[in-house]
């Protein structure tokens, strides 16, 4: 006899999907495992130029499976460069020859999480950032 599958797990699949479609969408991709790939390449450009304490911060505001993509291969105090052609560079790099435009891909993983990361720790997020990062922030959010 099989057991139920736990609410948690339910719930954090749901809810997992449902980033991953918003990506997709947002991207004009219609296969999810792109679209988790994209995801990915967003997620862990933002992680890699934000200080230590902020990454765990916004990790904690993730869903479960979505949490685990973001923490997939960190390494405490990695950090690249200042500018945006470097973060692009990294998106690009995390993409591994997909023809998606990575300042497109990085635009619509912080529209996701401007959605669904409470405003203060998007202000933190865009605070600790440095300067052309945190322009590229402002202005896909708006």
């Amino acid at each position: 006899m099989m057991l139920p599958i736990n609410q948690t797990f339910e719930h954090t699949l749901v809810k997992s999907r449902q980033w991953v479609d918003e990506v997709g969408k947002e991207l004009a991709v219609d296969d999810p495992d792109r679209a988790v790939r994209a995801l990915r390449a967003g997620l862990h450009a933002i992680r890699d130029w934000l200080p230590p304490s902020e990454t765990v911060a916004l990790g904690a505001q993730l869903p479960m499976l979505i949490r685990g993509l973001y923490y997939e291969g960190w390494r405490y105090g990695k950090h690249h460069g200042r500018d945006r052609d470097s973060i692009y560079a990294a998106v690009r790099h995390e993409l591994a020859g997909d023809t998606l435009v990575a300042n497109h891909v990085l635009d619509a993983v912080i529209r996701l999480l401007a959605r669904h990361v409470s405003a203060g720790e998007i202000g933190h997020i865009i605070h600790v950032l440095p300067k052309p990062i945190a322009d590229v922030w402002m202005q896909a959010m708006h």
